[in-house]
């Protein structure tokens, strides 16, 4: 499950976690199903390509741990430049947010996750899934290739629908 807020300051806010120590009865049920989950809060670091209104339907999450001295926004930009790839993103973990610990989180036993940054491609179809993307994408940012303990996940979007800002 991803959230993408206009700042991580709502996920540490007092009516969000007023919220997630209140849980209905409908969540309580629904988290105990949960399987291996992690949870972690990050802040943006770079982005490149353009979000339609309605999403790409494809997204590949890679969370890793990097290199300290990466110009991740050129990484990021090399990652966009690839064929059917329409946003690239590269995230920050925020340790003291991700390690804020719920009720909600005591139900489904989630943890901040050991890796410290996530690159999220979005595409418009799966063809290939993102897989070799970031890979790549080395050649532009050579130390961008210093991954470790590096998980590579697919997801496909029924629907997401970004409303504009209202007047």
């Amino acid at each position: 499950m991803m959230y993408d807020t206009e700042t991580p300051e709502v996920l540490t806010s007092e009516a969000y976690l007023t919220r997630l120590n209140d849980p209905t009865l409908w969540t309580r049920e629904s988290l105990g199903h949960f399987t291996n989950p992690s949870h972690s809060l990050f802040h943006q670091v770079a982005t490149v390509g353009t979000p339609g209104v309605f999403a790409a339907p494809w997204l590949t999450a890679l969370r890793f741990n990097g290199a300290p001295d990466v110009d991740w926004r050129a990484w990021a930009g090399a990652v966009a430049a690839q064929p059917g790839v329409t946003r690239a993103q590269v995230w920050s973990v925020d340790d003291a947010a991700s390690g804020i610990l719920t009720t909600e989180r005591k139900i489904y036993r989630g943890t901040p996750s050991n890796q410290k940054t996530l690159l999220l491609i979005e595409t418009a179809a799966p063809g290939g899934e993102g897989s070799d993307v970031p890979a790549l994408a080395d050649a532009a940012v050579p130390a961008a290739a210093e991954r470790k303990d590096a998980i590579l996940r697919h997801y496909w979007l029924d629907a997401f629908h970004n409303a504009p800002d209202r007047d």
